[in-house]
């Protein structure tokens, strides 16, 4: 499988628009935490005299959450639930957002909760078939659960009461205009919540994408249009074995006749292959139906990666690669980097050398080395983002490697000058986030 490579990260849950807050459209990714104890727009019916309060000391991390109150019996404020017509409106199809999911804790007394969520466009209500159960007595933070309800025809059925009139709309025409999002504990599904005398708390209402309903969201599914909760990745590229059949050497980002090939070789072979998609222990026809599938497509997508996005330019100088020899990168950045042809410095002319490669975040080793590692280069000059680095290149071992910080997850690229001159010579390299 191919060591596929990532367009720049869709980073949302770090850069939910502040307008949110004050209403407006949804958003993917968008957090309510409750932070600096605010409510967050969230509210109960007109009237109530337990509306929701922000307390400290019940999220996550012993930080603020949401705590909603009722009092049982009959009128305002009898019944669990707690609506938000601000933030939390708007086309949830447009935003790509199928999936809320947030933390939650039952400090009642005596009553079980029973949770879901609710979305109306006005008319025609949905809420969840099934419920996420709490048991009493389990506060926050230590009580708090994870929980997930999907947006989908298969988790969620149409409820009628107050203003669901049963409009008759589907649920893909409610989420195209949704301008009420609540979540409310009942037993069965309804639009309101059961009356009873409760507690609930709230943290974490998070906005977030899962394609495929496997329950894995798309920022972190190595599958994004194929369910593989087990996200088996045999070769650990990013991309899963369910979606990802481009097998030969060297991977072109198509899945063709050269892969075929493979499978072919590998047919009844039992064992961990890339060539088992579906992980039942050998490569069989099961696994052929989905190469059929991706028949002269690319792998994936998963995790935003999209095979080729990020890969090297063409060369258009006079030499192949550095120096003329296959110079590449090693290290942590992906797998053994030595492995992949993705990565070797691609000549631009004028003496300029550059290669792409995709990273998540962290502090990574590299070296530029030959195919049988008889030459190998670094600097032991920490390269820092945009900042080129004077020192030239120069003959390097273990554990005497080249480092870089990567910020973010995204596509980047080491760019090298030289003095034109074949084989050339460093002056300087530059580490940076490559353009899109």
């Amino acid at each position: 499988m191919n060591i596929c490579v990532r367009t720049r990260p869709l980073v949302c849950a770090v850069l939910v628009l502040l307008a949110a807050a004050a209403g407006g459209q949804i958003q993917l990714g968008q957090l309510d935490d409750f932070e600096g104890c605010a409510t967050d727009f969230w509210f109960e019916g007109a009237g109530s005299p337990n509306p929701p309060v922000a307390v400290s000391g019940c999220g996550a991390l012993n930080t603020c959450c949401l705590s909603n109150d009722s009092g049982g019996g009959f009128g305002p404020g009898s019944r669990q639930a707690v609506l938000n017509e601000s933030a939390w409106i708007g086309d949830y199809n447009a935003a790509a957002v199928n999936k809320i999911e947030f933390q939650a804790a039952n400090a009642s007394a005596t009553e079980t909760l029973y949770l879901r969520v609710g979305i109306t466009n006005g008319s025609t209500c949905f809420a969840s078939a099934e419920p996420a159960v709490l048991p009493p007595n389990q506060p926050g933070p230590n009580g708090l659960q994870s929980i997930s309800f999907l947006l989908d025809p298969s988790t969620m059925t149409e409820v009628t009461g107050n203003s669901c009139k049963g409009g008759g709309d589907g649920l893909a025409t409610v989420l195209d205009n949704v301008v009420q999002l609540r979540i409310l504990s009942a037993v069965s599904p309804a639009w309101t919540g059961d009356s009873m005398v409760s507690t609930l708390q709230l943290d974490g209402i998070h906005a977030a994408a899962d394609s495929d309903l496997d329950q894995i969201n798309d920022d972190t599914d190595n599958c994004t249009l194929v369910a593989n909760a087990n996200q088996r990745d045999t070769d650990l590229d990013g991309l899963g074995n369910a979606c990802d059949a481009d097998v030969a050497t060297p991977n072109d980002c198509m899945v063709d006749l050269q892969d075929l090939a493979v499978y072919r070789q590998n047919f009844l072979s039992p064992g961990d292959l890339d060539t088992d998609n579906n992980g039942d222990g050998q490569t069989d026809l099961l696994d052929l139906s989905i190469v059929r599938g991706f028949f002269l497509q690319p792998p994936g997508p998963g995790q935003g990666i999209i095979c080729g996005a990020c890969l090297t330019p063409e060369p258009v100088g006079a030499n192949g690669d550095f120096a003329g020899l296959p110079m590449f990168f090693r290290g942590g950045l992906i797998n053994d980097w030595g492995a992949s042809d993705s990565n070797r410095f691609s000549d631009q002319g004028g003496g300029l050398y550059v290669a792409r490669f995709e990273a998540n975040p962290g502090d990574f080793e590299w070296k530029i080395a030959d195919n049988d590692w008889s030459i190998e280069y670094c600097t032991p000059t920490p390269l820092v983002a945009d900042t080129p680095t004077a020192a030239p290149l120069f003959g390097c071992t273990f554990p005497l490697n080249g480092s870089i910080n990567v910020p973010t997850a995204g596509c980047f690229e080491f760019e090298m000058q030289t003095d034109g001159a074949v084989p050339p010579n460093a002056v300087d390299v530059t580490f940076r986030e490559a353009a899109p």
